[in-house]
């Protein structure tokens, strides 16, 4: 195994920003949160994050780590868009939902989509 400074830095930037959100101090009214995604539990932020992964899957069908990175990307986006706003805050839940639904993504589209004759196509192989 190889050691990626790269890819350690990235999880070590989302883990500060992640502990950050945990260690900020409450109002004891906070303002109501603004969600441009719907916020019901997360469900928006896996499956936007599951499809980023499918596509990165097919960029970076290579390695595992710089595809769930890519399809980290957007979610990672819109949550510090959100910290820059009055009146609403990064989510580390968010984040969380994020981070499963790009490792779903990737590891579906590592598994099942192949490259044949220039076409994406969808199969798949398993050993007994």
């Amino acid at each position: 195994m190889t050691f990626r400074p790269f890819a350690a830095l990235c999880a070590l930037a989302l883990a500060a920003l992640c502990a950050t959100s945990f260690a900020t101090e409450r109002p004891k009214d906070p303002p109501p949160v603004q969600q441009h995604w719907k916020h019901e539990g997360g469900q928006e932020h896996f499956f936007i994050s599951g499809a980023a992964g499918l596509a990165c899957s097919q960029v970076f069908t290579d390695s595992f780590g710089r595809a769930w990175a890519c399809a980290m990307v957007p979610g990672t986006v819109k949550e510090l868009l959100d910290a820059s706003e009055n009146g609403n805050k990064f989510s580390a839940e968010d984040m969380a939902f994020n981070a499963l639904g790009a490792a779903l993504g990737v590891t579906a589209g590592h598994w099942a989509l192949r490259r044949a004759n220039g076409q994406t196509v969808v199969s798949y192989s398993a050993r007994f």
